[in-house]
């Protein structure tokens, strides 16, 4: 992919409506995402390792119902794009197929979910800063009022 076609997925990621407004879930968890890799973490994280600093983000940044439903962009991102974004695995490496409703926060800690951009996605984004800062901008810029830029 290349770093247009990148930045044109992410710009069209599909947003749940929410009190007038987009749900921030996504653009929030890329957001999130791109700050691990700016930091040189590893591509999949467990979901019960990275919840709870999620969850801060959505208090702080989300509507109010946000750090109740913290687990819905972790599994809808994987359908966006046609799933060649984000991924999610079983704690064996075994890739879980979305079908269905999202499950709870239960399922994501009981089946020690490991989730994180797909390898083509995140070998790109590590590899390109410019492209990261790129992303990063746009998601702000077209999701975030310019007032909480430098909070995010």
């Amino acid at each position: 992919m290349t770093p247009q076609e990148l930045l044109a997925v992410f710009g069209n990621l599909r947003m749940a409506p929410t009190n007038g407004g987009r749900a921030i879930h996504k653009p929030l968890l890329i957001l999130f995402w791109l700050g691990r890799l700016e930091r040189g973490e590893p591509r999949l994280a467990r979901f019960a390792d990275v919840e709870g600093t999620f969850k801060q983000l959505l208090v702080e940044f989300g509507s109010s119902n946000s750090p109740q439903t913290r687990q819905l962009p972790f599994w809808h991102l994987c359908n966006d794009a046609g799933g060649m974004v984000w991924e999610l695995q079983s704690g064996h490496g075994i890739q879980i197929q979305m079908l269905g409703s999202a499950p709870g926060l239960t399922w994501f800690r009981q089946n020690d979910v490991h989730t994180g951009f797909v390898a083509s996605v995140d070998e790109q984004l590590r590899s390109d800063r410019e492209l990261r800062i790129r992303l990063a901008r746009d998601l702000m810029s077209d999701h975030f009022p310019s007032t909480l830029h430098s909070d995010i």
